[in-house]
């Protein structure tokens, strides 16, 4: 049996957390009115406003075949993309402490964020199927309980990888005034201003970066020189007329969520036999024990995860961790 569908979702009035004065700031600087934006009584706004949205949508693939009575088999195929302003709670900003992690936000414009979900996956394929060989099916002698009774059945899963962002560290912490938090409402990341090209996405293994990734990701521009990002006077040395509001931080020239992670491939199997015994008067005529084997990632593959996006790390671009390696359990019940 074949079947094909759709799903999709619409998200609106998601809750955004920002500095709002750099944003009012940005706006106001942009006709020569920058000095208005401070006020001597109110030295930070933090703005909470419900102008984040998302969407989902994907096509929904699947084939199932049993083949007599003891096999079948189904695959499941999903072709997806999710888009948001944010994937996190009070994305873009910083709450509690809690990083939302959305790449370094540009605060200043608040109209750069719209790109793929953190979770977006474009492609899931699953296999799976499941074996009950009907050995001496019907008996109640000793053959049917020694040699019936196995049950074997596994699973692949396989999707394509999860954006991610490059992000340089060294900007934004005290964009305009010190201390401002360009990205996060309180953090100092900001996606790179400047990118050369170069940077190969999926050679998660062998790319070395000794420096650090500022070669193709430089801090001041490649042409001029003149930096992205300067740092800035004390808001209360603006306010008081002692200094200049400091520079507002290049946008980032590379989108959110623009780059891809690896994959993940894993087979799972299990294998379980009924072992019947004989028929007492106690346990009666259907007592058994029930073995069970689960094996986790069969084959062991190695599945990477967290890329280093730090572009100033030596480990850049590279997978940090992998996850779980082959795990087998076992299991054995006793049932009357």
């Amino acid at each position: 049996m074949a079947t094909l569908g759709y799903q999709g979702t619409a998200s609106r009035h998601l809750t955004r957390l920002y500095n709002y004065g750099l944003y009012q700031y940005a706006r106001l600087a942009a006709v020569g009115q920058g000095a208005n934006a401070f006020n001597p009584v109110v030295q930070s706004v933090t703005m909470y406003d419900d102008e984040g949205y998302g969407n989902y949508n994907a096509l929904l693939a699947s084939l199932r075949h049993r083949f007599g009575s003891s096999f079948m088999a189904e695959s499941q195929y999903r072709w997806s993309k999710g888009l948001d302003t944010g994937s996190n709670n009070y994305s873009p900003a910083q709450h509690n402490g809690a990083c939302s992690c959305d790449g370094g936000s540009y605060q200043f414009t608040m109209n750069n964020e719209y790109a793929p979900s953190d979770f977006d996956v474009t492609h899931t394929f699953k296999l799976f199927g499941i074996w009950s060989p009907k050995l001496f099916h019907g008996e109640k002698g000793v053959w049917e309980k020694t040699l019936g009774g196995w049950s074997v059945s596994g699973i692949m899963n396989l999707h394509s990888g999860y954006p991610w962002n490059p992000n340089d560290p060294n900007l934004g912490y005290s964009s305009v005034y010190e201390n401002s938090g360009a990205a996060y409402g309180g953090g100092g990341v900001l996606r790179p201003g400047y990118y050369l090209g170069g940077f190969h996405t999926g050679n998660f293994k062998t790319q070395d970066y000794p420096s650090g990734a500022l070669s193709i990701f430089p801090e001041n521009d490649p042409t001029t020189g003149q930096p992205c990002y300067v740092a800035s006077p004390a808001l209360s040395d603006i306010i008081a007329g002692n200094a200049s509001p400091g520079p507002i931080p290049c946008a980032p020239v590379i989108g959110r969520n623009s780059f891809r992670g690896p994959g993940y491939f894993d087979i799972d199997a299990s294998i379980g036999k009924a072992f019947g015994l004989p028929s007492t008067r106690f346990f009666g005529e259907n007592a058994k024990f029930n073995f069970t084997a689960n094996f986790y990632n069969l084959f062991n593959k190695v599945n990477l995860t967290n890329i280093d996006a730090n572009v100033s790390s030596s480990t850049f671009g590279m997978a940090l961790n992998a996850l779980g390696s082959r795990t087998i359990d076992f299991q054995l019940q006793f049932s009357f």
